[in-house]
């Protein structure tokens, strides 16, 4: 699959691309249930990456986070995709 931002991450800040498989593209997804795929920083001119995932249907989410501190934002839902 392909994820791709709309803007580029300010200076020290990630994106975390959290996936949920879902059993079926009528499933809603379930609180706590999303798994951290992978972190991503996105630059200008490099907004979109590649995503590896088995076949199915998943929810992806995101966190900001500030790589100095940890700091995150919430859990954002980002749309649902099957693969």
């Amino acid at each position: 699959m392909t994820f791709t931002s709309d803007r580029p991450n300010s200076p020290g800040v990630t994106t975390a691309l959290y996936l949920q498989r879902l059993r079926s593209v009528a499933e809603k997804p379930r609180k706590g249930h999303d798994k951290l795929h992978r972190f991503y920083a996105f630059e200008e001119g490099a907004l979109s990456v590649t995503v590896p995932a088995p076949p199915g249907d998943y929810e992806a989410s995101i966190k900001l986070v500030e790589a100095s501190t940890g700091q995150t934002t919430g859990l954002v839902r980002v749309g649902r995709v099957r693969v």
